[in-house]
């Protein structure tokens, strides 16, 4: 079954906040979690990522680009080494956030400078993992 939440975000005074919390991480799945749209008008987002599960790590945490409104979605970061040793979009990023631990959490800079929407997906290593995500844009 897959889970897709859009997440409401407010614009207020160039700057975008969003937030989400029990989210779904589904086992051999990865859902789309937040789906955000700075609309090509802000330039970095910050996003953080906490796993509030009681055993469950995450084994893939992606995030996806839409160029346009009538534009597919492209995966921009999946890997590891997307987040570990980052280049763009990726800025900075706290580690692997596709092999979050339990009860831990994780951040990212993006530079989404042209990206009509940004959109996440996780899913759990064991089971199911319960995610908060939230962040914000400028």
């Amino acid at each position: 079954m897959a889970l897709a939440v859009d997440t409401s975000a407010r614009k207020q005074h160039d700057c975008m906040r969003f937030r989400d919390t029990a989210l779904i991480a589904l086992l051999g799945s990865t859902p789309v979690l937040v789906t955000v749209y700075p609309e090509g008008l802000m330039d970095r987002m910050t996003v953080a990522i906490t796993e509030t599960g009681a055993a469950n790590a995450l084994d893939a945490f992606t995030v996806a680009y839409m160029y346009h409104p009538s534009g597919g979605w492209i995966t921009v970061a999946s890997a590891g080494a997307d987040y570990t040793t980052p280049n763009d979009p990726v800025i900075k990023a706290s580690g692997d956030l596709t092999a979050l631990l339990t009860n831990t959490s994780g951040w990212a800079i993006l530079d989404i400078r042209g990206a009509y929407g940004v959109r996440f997906a996780a899913s759990g290593a064991i089971g199911n993992a319960t995610l908060t995500i939230e962040g914000s844009a400028q």
